[in-house]
């Protein structure tokens, strides 16, 4: 029997509030701070095999010029959080990803002209792990459409998918550690994931390019096609790179048995591809088409997958909220995301059956001055002596409108009232809590109790590390946004640079907290 929540999704509830605020125990490890005359920006992280942190992000020189000098950045840090070297690469202005390749280099991700992380492309560069030093350039987000990097036994592996103007096939290039080609493969279709085989060689995920034949690849350590999967139909329509970021994922369990997660779906292949089963909670997500204001829910990255000892699936995942109609004195146009939940479950490993599910809903209420509303995305996820932890961000703001109706008690979020992808519009006026916080959830039934919350100043991510320990990273501003989630948090300053200028004015560091869980 599937134990649901059963918390109302827009009528706040005093017994909800209570218990995602309570305070949980938890040991703080250590601590450090990246501070000094600049604003510096979190925007991602990642650990290396001897326990390294690195950070990445952005910082500028003068954070009260309106003219915002970005330069990219990368912090080490040991294992005992002392800081290692600092890097500024002021030929790009933000670094938003990270990868360690082996203990003399790490492959990063940078941007150029945009004033967060998000984007749908950016420029890969192999850098020196001694100094964050950028060593060779490996593609360009002038000529991408996005790219998606893997690491395959020392290897590194880029699915590239060239923008439309260049008239370029797209093709995954292999580069070894020093950054020289060594192979590549043209493709056809839509290519949307890779991911590394357990044993050395790569899984490739692609489609016709309509939404239709889609079929997993394994290819060899040269590129070579060993097998490809039935068509999973299943999944046709779910894996779509709706603005890059629908949650498109490919991962093993312990029998190295293959899982393929998109929106609201997900298939089980046997490693040598033959189809185990199907699973769908699109169920999850409800469509109200004839409420007012119109409700459409559907997934978003964040989305987190894991399984544990006996092959169960877990999934954290975030189900965002698009609403159109009048919420309170606002008057919203199509598909306005103005929320967003949490969503944990369990899947069975051997039949795809749903064992339990629960959802940490965001609260949201309308009034004569705006709304006030929750956005909850997972940023953690792994297994604890029994139980699943999930680290998730809770952000409520409140948001108004800043252009009058036809009805003077109406505003509209912005000028663009018909837009063809969910946006918050909406101008962010105030910021009422902004913090993260750890729930467990037992294995076996998916009871949840809470665990520690931490209120530093806008969290950026965070990484699970050895010993169930947990890295809490972010910043005492928030300008370096990693998920496409995030921009409808912040609503309308993202439309225009000056917009966002006018709120950065202030100085800003960059915080790190071990935990033990």
């Amino acid at each position: 029997m599937e134990r649901l929540s059963k918390t109302p999704r827009y009528v706040y509830s005093t017994l909800f509030a209570m218990g995602i605020s309570a305070c949980g125990g938890s040991s703080l490890l250590w601590e450090a701070t990246y501070d000094s005359a600049d604003a510096n920006i979190a925007v991602d992280a990642a650990l290396d095999a001897q326990g390294n942190l690195y950070v990445v992000g952005s910082h500028r020189a003068q954070p009260q010029d309106a003219n915002f000098d970005y330069s990219g950045l990368i912090v080490k840090y040991n294992s005992s959080g002392d800081l290692v070297w600092q890097n500024s690469l002021p030929g790009v202005t933000h670094v938003h990803d990270i990868l360690p390749v082996d203990d003399n280099h790490i492959l990063i991700e940078t941007t150029n002209d945009w004033l967060t992380g998000i984007q749908l492309s950016g420029s890969f560069h192999l850098a020196s792990a001694a100094d964050g030093s950028p060593l060779q350039q490996l593609s360009n987000e002038d000529t991408t459409l996005w790219t998606e990097a893997a690491l395959d036994q020392g290897r590194i592996i880029l699915l590239n998918r060239y923008r439309l103007d260049n008239d370029i096939a797209s093709e995954l290039q292999q580069f070894d550690v020093n950054g020289n080609l060594t192979n590549n493969l043209p493709l056809t279709g839509t290519p949307l994931q890779i991911a590394a085989m357990p044993n050395g060689g790569l899984y490739y995920l692609g489609d016709n390019e309509w939404q239709s034949g889609m079929r997993l690849h394994a290819l060899d350590e040269n590129l070579n096609l060993m097998w490809s999967s039935v068509e999973l139909s299943s999944l046709n329509g779910l894996c779509g790179r709706f603005a890059g970021f629908n949650p498109v994922s490919i991962t093993t369990d312990n029998n190295q048995d293959i899982l393929i997660k998109c929106s609201s779906g997900l298939v089980k292949l046997s490693a040598q591809g033959a189809l185990l089963f199907t699973s769908d909670y699109s169920d999850l997500m409800r469509a109200e088409p004839d409420a007012n204001p119109e409700l459409l829910e559907f997934e978003l990255e964040p989305s987190l997958i894991t399984v544990d000892n006996n092959n169960d699936i877990f999934i954290s995942t975030t189900r965002a909220n698009y609403l159109a109609g009048q919420i309170g004195n606002l008057q919203t146009g199509n598909f306005s995301l103005l929320k967003s939940d949490t969503l944990v479950m369990k899947i069975s490993g051997a039949t795809g059956e749903r064992i339990w599910s629960d959802d940490v809903n965001g609260y949201l209420l309308g009034s004569a001055n705006g709304v006030t509303s929750d956005f909850y995305y997972p940023l953690a996820m792994s297994i604890i002596e029994g139980e699943l932890q999930v680290t998730l961000r809770g952000f409520r703001g409140n948001y108004t409108g800043v252009v009058s109706a036809d009805d003077s008690a109406l505003t509209y979020c912005s000028e663009f009232t018909d837009l063809y992808y969910p946006l918050n519009t909406c101008a962010l006026d105030s910021v009422a809590n902004a913090y993260a916080r750890t729930l467990f959830f037992d294995l076996g039934d998916g009871m949840r109790r809470n665990g520690p919350s931490y209120n530093e100043d806008y969290p950026s991510t965070a990484l699970v590390g050895t010993d169930n320990t947990l890295y809490m990273i972010g910043d005492s501003t928030w300008e370096g946004a990693k998920q496409y989630i995030e921009l409808n948090a912040l609503g309308q300053a993202i439309l225009s640079d000056a917009g966002w200028a006018e709120q950065r004015d202030s100085d800003s560091s960059i915080y790190i907290k071990k935990h033990q869980l």
